[in-house]
């Protein structure tokens, strides 16, 4: 029998240790959905030859690179530190990977769908 499990990580916080404390603490990090909403990518899925567009905060040394279902770069761009948009298109049907990252190192990533 094949099963799966689904598992998650929170971020841990230091709670008082008295037995009858119910209040929620709030935490940071990763999993902050504030954080979240700086990065959009919109419309998805996406027809072919239709431009979509990925919004960020302004950043330094941003750099935006598309790749497809097969793990291929399909196109990379270092993005103005002022700009807070970018737009692309996509011609082949598939499943692309976008990824925004900084100096080397990974902020967000998206999956991408055109139809």
């Amino acid at each position: 029998m094949n099963s799966s499990v689904f598992t998650f990580a929170t971020n841990r916080t230091d709670r008082p240790t008295s037995g009858n404390d119910t209040s929620l603490v709030k935490t940071e990090g990763p999993g902050n959905a504030s954080q979240d909403f700086q990065y959009l990518l919109y419309p998805n899925p996406v027809k072919m030859n239709t431009p979509f567009t990925v919004k960020f905060p302004e950043t330094e040394n941003l750099e935006i690179s598309i790749y497809d279902g097969g793990g291929r770069m399909v196109s990379s761009e270092k993005i103005n530190s002022k700009a807070n948009i970018y737009q692309n298109k996509l011609s082949i049907q598939g499943v692309y990977l976008v990824v925004l990252s900084q100096n080397k190192k990974l902020i967000k990533a998206f999956k991408v769908i055109v139809n």
